[in-house]
């Protein structure tokens, strides 16, 4: 990273966040996500990590997909952090209106032994 430019990012992230504190906001707990698709296992651990509030993704991952389609980490009970997940429909869908997932997904997860 050219250390030139940080000056110049820390700006524009201010501009962008100005709710947002570094100082005083534990890592992303106020932040969403917005993905094109679902994170696999390692990316949505670093999300987890990361303490992100929700994550709203638009195309399922069917073989590898974390946030639902084949586990649900984010819901995994031994883990110190849960997020809201959010599926969203396509534009082409009525009104392109988000399917929530969040609560319904933690709960068949649980159901089926899926984590």
């Amino acid at each position: 990273i050219d250390e030139a430019q940080l000056p110049a990012d820390q700006a524009v992230a201010e501009a962008d966040l100005p709710f947002f504190d570094p100082v005083t906001t534990y890592l992303c707990t106020a932040l969403d996500a917005y993905l094109t698709h679902e994170p696999c296992a390692m990316c949505a651990m670093a999300l987890l990590h990361s303490r992100i509030r929700r994550v709203f993704y638009l195309t399922p991952d069917e073989t590898q997909g974390a946030l639902g389609s084949v586990h649900a980490l984010h819901c995994h009970e031994s883990l110190n952090h849960h997020f809201a997940v959010f599926k969203l429909a396509p534009a082409s869908d009525a009104l392109g209106v988000s399917q929530g997932d969040g609560g319904d997904a933690c709960r068949g997860a649980a159901a089926s032994g899926s984590e």
